[in-house]
């Protein structure tokens, strides 16, 4: 990218080639600005000229001036304008077009234009023939009438046959309804005589079945329930016995089970007491060793703690042990301990007791734990086996005796049967003649109902579709009259718009004309289409270009395009207006790439005109767009080679009245690179020095 800067001349000091230069480039007398541009050939033409210019005005200068001093300086003066910094692309212009129409048919009397034509907002472009006009407006007013009457005609239409149709749709109903509810009616009585029928022998069926089978039954079944009544006792009590047996016989293997835990915890207090004694400074001073977790550690392995079952006596250990416990019963008679020592001893000595008594209850229990188990488990496995076939009889009895009670009731004797069976045989055979009755009655009747409803209703239900297929239609028919009317009115009524008293079509738009499509003498034709009843297309009499709003596309790249966004700042200078900017701002942003498959990728970017532009411009113009990043404006600023900085002070020469310079301290602001803003200690006009340590040959 190359960087630009806008240059303002500001006082004669500066040489007559700097001023040409500027000239030549087009730059704005009243702002400086800094651009990032893409180096094109015509920016590295113009770089060259200028170096070319620049060397040619020094070799000038150095060739006319004797060599009398070693360093020489350059004249600037502080001036108020902008400081810019954006971002430069080129382009050209895009303008909307216009396609300037009439809407009644008319004779061209005379055209006011031509194509390149510039034309301003109520300027007059073509002139038709009024009394065609009025002609063509008289015939759309007649045609609309004629489609009033047709929406008119086709609602009246809608009344009289909806009228008609609902007349025959309430008689049909009615009808239907009536047939309806007979039928339903006698259907009702005759499905509940033969329900009726249907329920008594139903009832009958069911108790002539129950009571004959009871006969057949009774006898076995209540043998059975006695039977099981039996069993049920005598394994009962079979149970009881049991379990006082098997409550009587002692179980050693939990007393055996109980005093190891015990030993256990009594060995785990032995262990704590010998450590707590260990640790205690008295009696480390006075015991001597052996140590107390020493000793415990013998007693435990005596006992068996660590290698056999706890509470076996391990022999290979008695000395050892005998040893231990005559060290600890001493410990009581030690003088100096202490009374937590002494607690402890006392500690140490009860958890000895403590594992002594288990030790040999583990013995005892282990001996006597085999024949205990062995009754134990006879006795329970006598005492499972007689509560399982009690609990098997008592489920079985259980369930066959509300089987029993379901199934018989409260009878007590099997003559009591035999007399209510033949009742119920009696009473089936007569609900079976009542419910053949019924069903005949039934099956008839309700045919002849279906057929008098069925009749009823085909008549009510072609009523109303029909009504429906006519509401339908008719709605229809008047909704199309009336929308085919509101259109071409809308049509008239705009047409009646843009209409003018003296038949002049003017422009509506600033612009350009691009081209004229009638001559004088044509006849331009609308007229309305016969099926949708809408003006035909307008007559386009001439196309312009709208120069109010002007649209300048650029191209950036992907490595710029995430900068940009939508209202940011822009200006835009044309070849075609030298030293002025116009005002923009951009518009929209492509999302989609414009170019790829090169080495960048490229987004086009659209800058609009702010406000509404009244130059004439033409489509393509050349433009140069730049995006502005940052800006101060209407500020002092001086170039930036005039100022240094020392130890953080700003200080510039500033030209006195005997052209030496004069350091003076300033205070700076925003910089763009080549000028600076001064924020004070400087006014306009005044003239600063910038060394250029030249020296003269």
């Amino acid at each position: 990218m190359k960087r630009k800067s806008f240059v303002k001349p500001s006082s004669a000091s500066h040489t007559d080639a700097n001023a040409e230069l500027m000239a030549a480039l087009g730059l704005d007398k009243k702002t400086r600005r800094i651009t990032k541009k893409r180096v094109t050939l015509l920016g590295g033409g113009l770089l060259l000229l200028c170096a070319i210019i620049f060397g040619v005005i020094a070799l000038l200068q150095n060739s006319n001036k004797q060599a009398s001093a070693s360093t020489i300086y350059r004249e600037y003066t502080v001036e108020y304008g902008d400081i810019i910094l954006g971002q430069t692309e080129s382009s050209s212009i895009s303008l909307n077009r216009e396609t300037v129409t009439f809407p009644v048919s008319a004779a061209v009397e005379e055209i006011y234009v031509k194509a390149g034509s510039s034309v301003k907002t109520g300027d007059p472009l073509i002139r038709l023939n009024t009394d065609d006009i009025e002609a063509g407006l008289k015939s759309y007013d007649l045609q609309l009438e004629i489609m009033a009457l047709e929406v008119e005609q086709a609602k009246l239409q809608l009344e009289t046959r909806l009228l008609q149709a609902e007349q025959q749709l309430e008689s049909s109903k009615e009808a239907g309804s009536l047939a309806k509810d007979n039928r339903d009616l006698s259907i009702a009585e005759l499905q509940l005589a033969l329900e009726n029928a249907q329920t008594s022998l139903s009832a009958a069926q069911e108790d002539l079945s129950k009571y004959s089978s009871l006969s057949v039954t009774f006898e076995s079944d209540y043998n059975r329930l006695n039977s099981l009544q039996d069993a049920v006792d005598y394994w009962g009590e079979q149970a009881s016995d049991l379990q006082s047996a098997a409550n009587s016989i002692t179980d050693y293997s939990a007393l055996r089970k109980t005093a190891e835990e015990e030993l256990t915890s009594a060995w785990k207090q032995l262990t704590s007491a010998a450590v707590n004694l260990d640790n205690n400074s008295t009696f480390n001073t006075s015991a001597g060793s052996p140590s107390a977790v020493t000793l415990a550690t013998n007693i435990g392995n005596y006992y068996s703690m660590h290698t056999l079952a706890p509470g076996t006596i391990d022999g290979s250990s008695g000395t050892t042990y005998s040893d231990a416990q005559a060290t600890i019963q001493g410990w009581q008679n030690i003088s100096g301990l202490d009374d937590t020592a002494k607690f402890t001893v006392n500690a140490l000595l009860n958890a000895h007791k403590t594992m002594e008594t288990q030790a040999k209850n583990v013995r005892d229990y282990t001996q006597n734990a085999s024949g205990s188990a062995s009754s134990a488990a006879s006795a329970e496995a006598a005492l499972k086996k007689a509560q399982s076939l009690q609990s098997t009889y008592q489920s079985e009895y259980n369930s066959f005796k509300t089987e029993f009670s379901d199934k018989y009731g409260n009878v007590q004797d099997i003559d009591e049967l035999t007399k209510k069976i033949a009742t119920l045989t009696a009473d089936v055979a007569t609900a079976e003649l009542n419910l053949t009755k019924a069903g005949i009655s039934a099956q008839t009747g309700e045919t002849s109902a279906n057929q008098k409803s069925q009749s009823a209703l085909n008549e009510a239900s072609t009523a109303k579709t029909t009504y429906e297929l006519t509401e339908m239609e008719l709605a229809q028919t008047v909704e199309a009259a009336q929308e085919r009317y509101d259109q071409l009115n809308s049509q008239i009524e705009e047409a009646r718009g843009a209409l003018t008293d003296d038949g002049i079509v003017y422009a509506t738009v600033n612009g350009m004309v691009s081209s004229v499509n009638v001559v004088v003498g044509d006849s331009v034709s609308v007229s309305i289409d016969s099926e949708t009843k809408r003006l035909s297309q307008f007559a386009q009499l001439l196309t312009m270009t709208n120069v109010s709003d002007v649209y300048v596309p650029i191209t950036i790249s992907e490595e710029d395009i995430l900068s940009i966004s939508i209202g940011q700042e822009a200006s835009v200078t044309m070849a075609a207006f030298p030293g002025e900017t116009f005002a923009a701002e951009v518009d929209t942003i492509s999302v989609e790439a414009s170019r790829t498959g090169a080495a960048t990728v490229s987004y086009t970017v659209v800058v609009r005109f702010a406000g509404e532009n009244d130059r004439d411009m033409l489509e393509g113009m050349s433009a140069s767009v730049t995006l502005i990043q940052r800006a101060v404006r209407d500020v002092l600023y001086v170039n930036a080679q005039a100022v240094t900085n020392t130890d953080g002070v700003s200080i510039v020469l500033v030209k006195g009245e005997d052209d030496a310079g004069v350091p003076t301290t300033v205070k700076t602001g925003f910089t763009d690179g080549q000028f600076v803003e001064i924020v004070s200690g400087l006014s306009e006009g005044d003239v600063v020095l910038a060394e250029s340590a030249v020296g003269r040959q």
